[in-house]
């Protein structure tokens, strides 16, 4: 169930130079009836998309041919197939909500953010070496 973004990976998000702001309306809400505010998150020069927390069957997502990509552990189990993939990756790292509260906190979640962003970049890469040798 949606809960929120998490506000950690937001603070992340900023440490790592994104532009990261409310944009005013909610998302669905999960079972604890958190707010989940949708958040603009943008880089670079007119490079933005709108986030929020959202199950994979949500309608802002594709129906068909996407890839799914679980990022811990939990996400792995949780979500064994993913109706529509056209491929799904796991890459259960380690969630650092393990660290919340301690004086590793901020730390961990950069580092996880950097080693997810080091994947999505290797492997994108890779998309276009392939593209170009066609």
């Amino acid at each position: 169930a949606p809960s929120a973004f998490n506000r950690r990976t937001v603070a992340a998000l900023r440490d790592a130079g994104f532009d990261v702001s409310e944009t005013g309306s909610e998302a669905t809400r999960g079972s604890a009836k958190t707010l989940n505010p949708k958040l603009r998150i943008r880089w670079g020069e007119g490079l933005e998309t709108i986030e929020f927390s959202k199950r994979f069957s949500d309608e802002s997502n594709h129906r068909n041919g996407f890839a799914a990509l679980m990022v811990c552990s939990e996400a792995d189990a949780e979500c064994p197939t993913v109706p529509g993939a056209a491929l799904r990756l796991s890459t259960p790292y380690l969630d650092p909500k393990v660290y919340d509260g301690s004086a590793y906190e901020a730390a961990k979640y950069n580092e996880r953010r950097d080693d997810i962003g080091r994947m999505m970049l290797a492997a994108l890469c890779q998309v276009r070496r392939e593209l170009n040798a066609k």
